[in-house]
């Protein structure tokens, strides 16, 4: 279930390097990116909805109060979407899409951007790219 699937390759103009700079960036599923459809798509099951808080922390559980696991992972509370994906997301009509991000440390003029699929059934597309 946990598994990369897409990687992204970023190739910048060389410049004054000695070698071609690409910044490489492993997408995994859950963690980097959610699943493709929204939740009327999918009957509830998608890992994204509008009520997901991802700048939630995981809160340790508290040994010496006689805590043996995340308070996150108890019933009811188990699955906890919020924690399944690190990036931003919105959904649009029926499909699921992820702020993706590459820092490259300073600026830089991009040659090639690459999405290479990592698993026999990936897919990702490229909806909307900004250069800041």
């Amino acid at each position: 279930m946990f598994t990369d699937i897409l990687r992204v390759e970023a190739e910048t103009v060389k410049g004054e390097s000695l070698l071609r700079p690409v910044f490489r960036r492993d997408l995994s599923f859950p963690g980097d990116l959610d699943m493709g459809f929204g939740n009327n798509v999918i009957a509830g099951f998608s890992s994204y909805s509008g009520a997901v808080n991802r700048e939630r922390k995981l809160k340790y559980p508290d040994i010496a109060a006689g805590e043996c696991d995340y308070p996150e992972a108890m019933p009811p509370e188990f699955p906890e979407p919020d924690f399944w994906c690190r990036s931003r997301a919105f959904e649009a009509g029926n499909a699921v899409f992820n702020l993706v991000e590459l820092d490259f440390g300073e600026a830089r003029e991009m040659k090639e951007l690459r999405l290479i699929a990592l698993t026999a059934d990936a897919c990702g597309g490229l909806f909307a790219m900004a250069y800041v």
